[in-house]
């Protein structure tokens, strides 16, 4: 690797590095993740750090590795999703409260977008940087969820520990995707299929089930 690209790695992961400390710090200054500025504040980030990196994406696992095993893996994650939705609104709501046209527009637009952002800061950035420290596998895909998870903070201030063992897991999940298949794509699809299967069945309650930062 030449100086030039050096440099440019090392801009770009710092500029990531910023869009994950952002990340990190919106759930304890806002009580819903943050207004659109601030995410796309991080969306921001991220595409620059993108464009620097764009001869080397394989470094953050938007480029090459099995791209057709880590879809598959994350489209698992859509009955997983389907169930967890159908439990969470039957455990909170008695039923489910399916969401008008609008409230599913706005969740499935949101859940879209988000889970990219999330995916690229701590499975793409994050737990490259850390593989290349020579972390081992699993132990830099749990570190990375455990940290992501601190970025839920909320979880722990509803006393929500189900959910904290949930999220917890399903970051790792989402880890070892991508590790074993060297591509991020299926994490981003399981991110964005737990998150819209999982608050459909709930969205239409006017609670904060429709939060964009899970």
């Amino acid at each position: 690797m030449n100086y030039r690209n050096i440099v440019r790695k090392r801009v770009a992961f710092g500029l990531a590095g910023a869009a994950i400390i952002l990340r990190m710090a919106s759930d304890w200054i806002f009580p819903n993740g943050g207004p659109l500025y601030y995410q796309a504040i991080q969306a921001g980030l991220l595409l620059l750090a993108i464009i620097l990196l764009w001869q080397q994406l394989e470094t953050v696992f938007l480029k090459g590795g099995n791209v057709k095993s880590s879809v598959l893996a994350g489209l698992l994650a859509i009955p997983f999703g389907i169930i967890g939705g159908l439990a969470i609104a039957w455990t909170r709501f008695g039923g489910v409260q399916w969401p008008t046209l609008a409230q599913a527009a706005i969740l499935i637009g949101n859940n879209l977008f988000f889970p990219v952002v999330e995916e690229l800061e701590f499975r793409g950035f994050f737990l490259s940087w850390m593989l290349e420290k020579r972390v081992s596998a699993g132990y830099a895909v749990w570190l990375v969820a455990g940290i992501h998870l601190l970025a839920h903070i909320h979880l722990f201030l509803q006393h929500n520990y189900t959910m904290v063992v949930v999220t917890l897991l399903v970051f790792v999940w989402y880890g070892f995707i991508t590790v074993r298949t060297r591509s991020l794509w299926g994490a981003v699809i399981a991110h964005a299929s737990v998150n819209i299967f999982g608050f459909l069945p709930s969205a239409g309650s006017g609670t904060d089930i429709m939060r964009t930062n899970q």
